[in-house]
């Protein structure tokens, strides 16, 4: 029977493999180490079998990336309970960061009106050019549309 342990303590830089490095020896199962993260540093380890659980809560105190590590016999309710909290957060957080981009875009270009979805519903068109010219071309004017491009990084080419 699987067994679940609740990590705290876990360094932002620790990732799959230093976890399952410190519990050498004790099997994990593949797909046994969630990491969650958070202000906690959080992680759910899955044993498969009572004795490696136990084992693996005999090494709270330890130390991971410089950081000391604290175990707790957790449960599947606990950890899916986590995992869909951490989610629910993440998304979120990458819906806050997508605003601060769309606004920082409309301080950058005055008169610039984005609706909801971050489209620029103010577009100017430039009806010059050559293609433009009604002396030198019948042919109809193509609209020539400039697009503002915010949050690149700083060593981009043109060409890219």
């Amino acid at each position: 029977m699987a067994v679940v342990i609740r990590l705290q303590g876990l360094p932002d830089s620790a990732g799959t493999a230093d976890i399952r490095w410190y519990f050498q020896g004790l099997f994990i199962p593949k797909g046994g180490v969630h990491i969650i993260g958070g202000t906690f540093g959080e992680a759910f380890i899955v044993f498969a079998s009572d004795e490696h659980a136990r084992l693996a809560v005999s090494r709270s105190g330890g130390i991971v990336q410089g950081s000391r590590i604290n175990l707790f016999l957790s449960s599947r309710a606990e950890m899916n309970s986590a995992i869909e909290m951490s989610h629910k957060l993440a998304e979120e957080e990458a819906a806050y960061e997508i605003d601060a981009v769309v606004n920082q875009c409309r301080s950058a270009v005055p008169n610039c009106q984005l609706d909801s979805a971050g489209n620029n519903s103010n577009m100017s068109w430039c009806n010059s050019g050559p293609s433009c010219n009604s002396a030198t071309n019948s042919a109809p004017c193509k609209p020539t549309a400039y697009l503002f491009v915010c949050g690149m990084p700083e060593s981009i080419s043109e060409h890219e």
